[in-house]
């Protein structure tokens, strides 16, 4: 039950940001706990007579657990939006973005900036309390002029000459699939370094040189990669386990408590 009621969790939150600019979904990963031998034994501490032996009644399904929620990094959709300050980077890279007053940076695929009145390009989430720069490929704070209406294939903003910084962790896809990932979830579509991963994650902040298919699109936005009907008829599977598995364990303890009263007669 408890891994359904998950399910439902990670799907619900999945339909809930269909319409987030950059939201990457998540998925559950299951393993069974593993199979146990059981022996008919009445009393473990009941004195056997000699010559005896365990009776072994054969492996038993005990369950499965969840083991992670990976992220699907597949990309999302194109969705045009005409403003000059809207981007989007086709392939497996990341906008990278820092507060003011911290030193960690963070990583994103939503590129929907605003300009504030001293040309810093920031994210449309930015307010007063808490601004987060986007930084450029020296991770420096972009700042633009009147003159930036023209951002190229490799983020390089015309008016400045200033380019965005464009930061690679390889194929996330394939790193997801063999059970490991480099980026976390910290919530605001930002992903931050995973502390625990396995070997040392360093990101690549790319030139125009090596983006290779990496390419930045102007005047649109990359929608999240939820396919609410597919999301939908997952969320119906699991809500439908999980009340057959509440079922199984209300009949379970009828069973119990009737075979409890036979006992006291």
């Amino acid at each position: 039950m408890l891994v359904q009621q998950q399910k439902v969790d990670v799907l619900a939150n999945n339909m809930a940001n269909a319409d987030t600019v950059g939201f990457k979904r998540e998925t559950t990963v299951v393993e069974e706990f593993g199979p146990s031998i059981w022996a008919n034994l009445k009393d473990l501490t009941e004195k056997k007579p000699r010559g005896s032996v365990e009776r072994e009644l054969g492996p038993a399904g005990t369950g499965v657990i969840s083991v992670w929620s990976p992220v699907d990094f597949t990309q999302g959709a194109f969705q045009l939006t005409q403003s000059a300050t809207d981007l989007m980077i086709e392939g497996q890279a990341f906008f990278a973005i820092r507060a003011e007053d911290q030193d960690e940076i963070f990583y994103t695929r939503s590129g929907s900036f605003v300009v504030d009145q001293e040309g810093f390009l920031l994210t449309v989430d930015s307010s007063m309390g808490r601004r987060y720069h986007v930084l450029d490929d020296q991770q420096q704070y972009m700042r633009v002029n009147e003159w930036d209406s023209f951002v190229d294939i490799y983020g390089v903003f015309n008016g400045t000459g200033q380019r965005i910084g464009i930061v690679s962790f390889g194929d996330l896809q394939e790193e997801v699939s063999s059970g490991e990932q480099s980026l976390l979830k910290v919530g605001h579509n930002r992903f931050s370094i995973n502390p625990n991963a396995v070997g040392e994650v360093t990101p690549q902040w790319l030139n125009a040189a090596q983006m290779g298919a990496i390419s930045v699109v102007q005047g649109g936005l990359e929608a999240s990669n939820v396919n609410v009907i597919r999301e939908m008829v997952q969320l119906i599977a699991a809500t439908r386990a999980y009340e057959a598995n509440q079922k199984v364990i209300q009949m379970t303890d009828q069973t119990l408590g009737q075979a409890n009263e036979i006992g006291r007669v």
